[in-house]
């Protein structure tokens, strides 16, 4: 089985999927089949497989308890793993478990100051960079540690945004404090370069050359911290951004063009109240009397 996982993962890489995913799905097949052969006392065998058998590990997780979107995510490898095998899917037919739409959550505008104050304060132009470039074009963490100096156009003010094969995707403006901020660590750059090998290519660095994944978040949550928002996330800054351009009554399209995002349907979750907003409009309610 080793052999049919390690062609999975090949297709996966083959069809530019992130590394992220392809370890996702890959793992969550090889928690199946081992969830099979410990169940079932049988070598696995991908042709014995039947929608019963998906069924039974559906249950299987439900019973752990296991979160909702867990569940859905391994059945969806499935679905992928035995679709590429080819032949009768027998994950097809198996649905996932509902999960409520929380909607996104979001910082309130008094968190956002108190964040970027926090960022300011500790002057370090690489994180004003980074925390600018997040929080004025709502970019991905992926997207953020994959810009290459090369990318980076500041007489224009923007910054290419490249697939996964390596061809230009879109264009994000540079506005505002963001342009301001990434030429303010543009020309500090080179000191930090010069003591970290592999440097040369990536726009933002971390300890040991590019900045990576891991940095980025633990960036993001570390001024969180600071700011008293506790556990924050770089999606969250993502969300915000969205949050902000609503707010300022800026339409669906033209929000879809600046995120990147490839559904309008992706956006109208960005309609649904925060969770501190539905409190506040509850406590309304309670004060207001008759």
């Amino acid at each position: 089985m080793e052999d049919v996982l390690a062609r999975f993962r090949e297709a996966l890489v083959a069809d530019d999927l992130a590394d992220k995913s392809v370890e996702s799905y890959v793992g969550s097949v090889g928690l199946f089949i081992r969830w099979y052969e410990k169940t079932f006392e049988r070598e696995f065998r991908a042709e014995d497989i039947v929608t019963r058998v998906i069924q039974e590990y559906r249950a299987y997780m439900k019973r752990k308890p296991m979160a909702a979107e867990t569940v859905n995510r391994r059945l969806a490898s499935l679905r992928k793993f035995f679709g590429w095998l080819g032949g009768e899917n027998p994950a097809s037919g198996v649905k996932g478990l509902k999960i409520a739409d929380r909607g996104v959550e979001s910082l309130s505008p008094a968190e956002f100051r108190r964040l970027m104050v926090e960022v300011y304060c500790h002057k370090s132009l690489r994180d004003i960079a980074i925390m600018e470039v997040l929080c004025m074009t709502g970019m991905r963490v992926g997207k953020l540690v994959s810009i290459r100096l090369a990318d980076v156009d500041l007489d224009r003010g923007v910054i290419l945004i490249r697939d996964g094969k390596g061809s230009v995707a879109r264009e994000v403006e540079l506005l505002c404090e963001a342009r301001s901020a990434v030429m303010a660590y543009m020309d500090c750059r080179l000191q930090i370069a010069d003591s970290r090998l592999g440097s040369d290519e990536w726009l933002f660095l971390g300890e040991r050359g590019r900045l990576t994944y891991s940095g980025a978040r633990g960036l993001v949550r570390r001024y969180g911290d600071f700011a008293k928002i506790p556990n924050l996330r770089v999606h969250q800054l993502r969300h915000t951004f969205v949050r902000r351009l609503l707010d300022n009554k800026e339409d669906l399209v033209t929000i879809a063009g600046l995120t990147g995002h490839t559904s309008l349907r992706q956006l109208l979750r960005y309609g649904k109240a925060s969770k501190a907003a539905r409190r506040a409009a509850v406590e309304g309610l309670s004060l207001g009397g008759e």
